[in-house]
């Protein structure tokens, strides 16, 4: 994340705050927890929130906060941040959730914050329907799910987050499929608090 934005001239304002959605272990935070002054780190586990905290205590980390996203709201809860990071993770929520998911962690940006963040946008003879989701028995042990990059686009321009930078990846493993990693920031000043070219020129 530091490349992208000092590649873009973005540099991280005094006492910024990170929020990192599914923090997993904490193999991530550590390094983000010497970037900013404090870091919000969620996941869905239990255990592996247990497992971050012994481990970020390990390497002297006293500036992150632990949460569990054990409602779809909480996130919609959280105070406002400077910057979200997600890698790895959007990808194993169905689509509906990862949309939900994107739109509260946009949300929650400070004026001029960054959101980087990877999902899967494309993948040869994949669909997605609500009904047969909710309707199936069961589903694989490893969940991979797309959300397709106009979608993503829509998002963004929803929370005022203008793109900054899109590049495909190759984080999934699947050479057939495209997974893309995306920076985003957020407006300083809303389009809709701007005046339109079309009614600016009458």
């Amino acid at each position: 994340m530091n490349h992208w934005a000092r590649r873009n001239g973005i540099e991280w304002r005094p006492g910024s705050v990170c929020l990192e959605y599914g923090c997993g272990t904490g193999r991530t935070t550590r390094w983000l927890c010497q970037d900013f002054q404090s870091v919000i780190a969620c996941d869905i586990s239990g255990p592996h929130l247990a497992l971050a905290r012994e481990a970020l205590g390990r390497f002297g980390c006293n500036n992150v906060e632990f949460l569990q996203v054990a409602s779809p709201d909480l996130l919609d809860r959280q105070p406002q941040v400077d910057a979200v990071f997600s890698m790895l993770v959007l990808q194993h929520n169905p689509p509906p959730a990862i949309a939900y998911i994107l739109g509260c962690m946009l949300g929650k940006l400070r004026p001029g914050g960054i959101a980087f963040f990877q999902v899967p946008t494309f993948d040869p003879g994949y669909s997605f329907a609500v009904r047969e989701y909710l309707d199936a028995v069961e589903h694989p042990k490893i969940e991979m799910y797309v959300l397709p990059q106009r979608h993503v686009f829509q998002i963004a321009a929803e929370r005022d987050c203008e793109i900054v930078e899109v590049q495909p990846d190759n984080w999934t493993g699947n050479l057939s499929a495209i997974s893309t990693t995306f920076l985003l920031r957020k407006r300083i000043t809303p389009l809709s608090d701007s005046v339109p070219v079309a009614a600016n020129a009458l």
